[in-house]
């Protein structure tokens, strides 16, 4: 059975699958499934993947939320009234460009 079964489980960790998924599906302890891994060349990592996600967890979403806080302090607006101005002068702008666009089209025609 385990001739069959740990390629299967190196494949599906070869994809990307996490370990601790392939672990319940094989019914195996996350451990033995780090050993087949390792066993088989597969480098695996602890944890959930990066999503890339902006959070206070990691460097890059604590320096950005730094910047969002000093950007609203310099401007004199506390953050949510700060983003929220931004996104309705993101939607103004797009509004804008659509319209541009629509004239380009329009005296292309």
């Amino acid at each position: 059975m385990t001739a069959k079964r740990d390629p299967k489980i190196a494949k599906r960790l070869r994809r990307g699958e996490p370990a601790a998924a392939v672990a319940d599906r094989y019914e195996l302890t996350d451990r033995r499934v780090q050993q087949i891994a390792r066993a088989a060349g597969v480098e695996t990592r602890a944890g959930r993947p990066p999503t890339g996600a902006l959070t206070p967890h990691t460097a890059a979403g604590r320096t950005a939320l730094a910047q969002l806080v000093a950007d609203a302090r310099a401007v004199g607006l506390p953050v949510p009234e700060y983003l929220a101005r931004a996104r309705r002068w993101l939607t103004m702008e797009r509004d804008d460009l659509e319209r541009l666009e629509d004239a380009r089209r329009e005296t292309d025609d």
